[in-house]
């Protein structure tokens, strides 16, 4: 819903990122197909193309977070 009150140029600056990334050896898993399946919506709809490429898609995992919360906690 946030991305139709956005300017049509600013899906050059939309950023994807996936999180819990080690559990699918750092690729988009599942949830890319759910991503592509949202994206194609506005393309049909909106007639907006949003990439989704390497070039905006980042993938996280919280494990270092989780070490530097338990890290704190003991300190």
């Amino acid at each position: 819903e946030l991305l139709r009150h956005l300017h049509v140029h600013a899906k050059e600056n939309i950023i994807l990122i996936f999180t819990n990334a080690r559990a699918v050896c750092f690729q988009p898993g599942l949830s890319a197909c759910l991503v592509s399946q949202l994206l194609q919506n506005f393309i049909e709809q909106l007639n907006i193309e949003v990439p989704f490429s390497k070039k905006n898609t980042f993938l996280f995992d919280n494990g270092g977070f989780k070490f530097m919360a338990l890290y704190k906690k003991a300190c």
